[in-house]
């Protein structure tokens, strides 16, 4: 074999190699999702931004605004490709998670409403990583998209205010009674004078 047929097929043989390997490589368009993670998040093929490998596990990489946090979990809208955002989706998590805000691993007192969260969510099953860059991967459960009036923290419904009870009529008549009285009295007074003039002239 010469040189120059050894070279085309070493040439040939990288090829080959590296189609095999870009027929593996997984990314958004090829991800196999579990049906129970369609089922749970139906719009993930078009919402993932890239797909990697942690432990032999495949995530799909979301991107998503931070709508509230609250004691037990945070709230996110997903981006979509074309600007528009999902959904409300409700993320439990525990206090001391820590989420990927603008590339940064950091701790759930230093997350803004407003800023851009990174998720992963295992294409196998649904559960969802916050961080990736750990030795163990801690996941928590993809949990269904719901409305914000679902959730919006319901609260009690507040009876209105009491109005002041009128006062009884009690001390008006009293004030009515003592004015009467006064005008008597006067009207008595100016009688008395009256005659007193006339018995004068």
């Amino acid at each position: 074999m010469n040189i120059r047929k050894a070279g085309c097929l070493s040439l040939f043989g990288l090829v080959i190699a590296a189609l095999a390997g870009g027929a593996n490589a997984a990314d958004c368009a090829t991800a196999q999702f579990s049906d129970t993670v369609l089922e749970r998040f139906p719009n993930i093929a078009s919402a993932c931004q890239d797909v990697i490998e942690k432990d032999g596990q495949m995530y799909a990489v979301i991107k998503s605004d931070l709508v509230r946090t609250d004691r037990d979990a945070l709230f996110v809208r997903v981006r979509m490709p074309d600007g528009s955002r999902s959904q409300t989706r409700r993320i439990p998590v525990s206090r001391d998670f820590r989420v990927v805000i603008n590339g940064r691993a950091v701790g759930l007192d230093q997350v803004a409403v407003g800023q851009e969260l990174t998720t992963y969510v295992r294409v196998s099953e649904p559960v969802m990583a916050l961080v990736l860059d750990e030795e163990e991967v801690e996941t928590v459960p993809l949990e269904p998209a719901v409305s914000v009036a679902v959730v919006a923290v319901a609260r009690a419904p507040q009876e209105s205010p009491a109005m002041p009870r009128t006062a009884s009529l009690v001390p008006a008549m009293g004030i009515a009674g003592a004015l009467l009285i006064a005008f008597g009295l006067s009207l008595g007074w100016a009688l008395r004078q009256a005659r007193a003039r006339v018995r004068r002239e």
